[in-house]
């Protein structure tokens, strides 16, 4: 189940921050569960959505995260999760399972059809614990939950 975690530096009352200035963050599961060069499915929230633990590109480099939507754009199934990580040039993406296009995982954006795109989300990992922020208000990309419904 996921932890709601309010991140709110002054708890005077009268100078509590605006609700759109809160940060949410979700606690997921603890880093060392998820494989490298993986994705996992997580509700946040109530919405499905996928991370990617990557292994480092070389040996000056970290792994990263990324957070992207669970639903496949194309066809609204939740299936993002087990695609396949790799890489363009520099640029991390997962492929898609059914129809294999390639999303950018920084970016959201489709590699094969620019009609498409995967929402992405802030994740971190804090004390081990793997954490995605706010859902409901994505960095960037488009809203494929407009177009398919999350029942």
């Amino acid at each position: 189940m996921s932890t709601i975690v309010p991140n709110i530096a002054n708890s005077d009352p009268s100078s509590e921050p605006a609700v759109d200035d809160l940060e949410v963050w979700f606690s997921i599961c603890n880093a060392d569960t998820v494989s490298l060069d993986r994705g996992i499915a997580a509700l946040v929230d109530g919405y499905p959505i996928a991370i990617f633990r990557l292994a480092p590109v070389d040996a000056g480099s970290s792994e990263s995260w990324h957070a992207v939507d669970h639903l496949d754009p194309r066809t609204g199934t939740p299936t993002i999760a087990r695609g396949l990580v790799g890489s363009v040039g520099d640029r991390p993406v997962v492929a898609a399972p059914l129809h294999k296009e390639r999303y950018d995982l920084v970016t959201g954006a489709c590699l094969d059809d620019p009609e498409l795109a995967l929402r992405v989300h802030d994740v971190r990992v804090t004390d081990g614990v793997v954490e995605v922020l706010n859902v409901t208000t994505p960095k960037r990309g488009r809203n494929v939950a407009a177009k398919h419904s999350v029942t």
